[in-house]
Formats: C-alpha cells, sequence, structure tokens
C-alpha cells in the first residue's frame, strides 16, 4: 500500500483543486490552457507588485465578486490568489458553494509567490 513512494513529490494531477503552494499553482497555470486565473487584489497592490501573467483583475474588496464568478465557465478551472491568502480563500470557498468544481487557491498569495522567486508581470 505505499506504492506512492517512488513517485515524485509534485505529481500532474487533473482536476486538483484547492490551495497549492507556489511552484505547483504556477505548474498548474502553465500546464491549463483554457481557464480562469484571477487576481483578487485591488488594483493598488497589482500596480505594486505585478501580477501573474494572465491575470484577470476581480477586486476582492470592489464588492461585486459573486457577480463576476457568475461570469466565468464552471468547465474551465478557476485560479484564484491576493496578496497573503485571505480573499483567495474566501474567494475559493465562494466559488465551491457557487457549483465550480476545480478550484484552486495560491497558498500564501503574491507574498509567497515573489518569496519563491517567480515571475511576476509588470502593469504599465
Amino acid at each position: 500500500n505505499n506504492s506512492q513512494s517512488n513517485e515524485p513529490k509534485y505529481r500532474y494531477v487533473s482536476g486538483i483543486s484547492g490551495q497549492l503552494p507556489p511552484v505547483l499553482f504556477q505548474q498548474q497555470v502553465n500546464e491549463t490552457k483554457e481557464k480562469n486565473l484571477i487576481d483578487l487584489r485591488t488594483p493598488q497592490e497589482i500596480a505594486e507588485t505585478g501580477k501573474i501573467k494572465g491575470a484577470i483583475n476581480i477586486d476582492f474588496d470592489a464588492g461585486n465578486v459573486e457577480v463576476q464568478f457568475e461570469k466565468l465557465k464552471k468547465s474551465e478551472p478557476v485560479m484564484v490568489y491576493c496578496a497573503k491568502g485571505g480573499r483567495s480563500h474566501d474567494a475559493y470557498n465562494m466559488l465551491r458553494k457557487m457549483g465550480f468544481t476545480r478550484v484552486m487557491e495560491l497558498k500564501g498569495g503574491m507574498d509567497a509567490w515573489l518569496d519563491a522567486g517567480l515571475e511576476v508581470e509588470k502593469t504599465k
């Protein structure tokens, strides 16, 4: 029953959901062609740090996130992140309740992403 012992630590799982550390989150972003990659931070926060390439901004604090989420395709995975992981966790729970089955959140948020030395796209 320990047949997994010789498998690599990070294994791509299709249908993966939940909190992912930065490296795995990046892997999912890179390997998933059709996706909703969402930066939940304020435009000001994004201006300060840049964003993950391809991310669209839905400002979680702006108040109408559920309306924005309704526009997303349920057939495509949703990948969310914020600054530290608080807003993305709220968004994760909200999306799951709304019937999205593949929801991934970046554990530790943009702080963890930057700490891991991963790439960001600077907004002009």
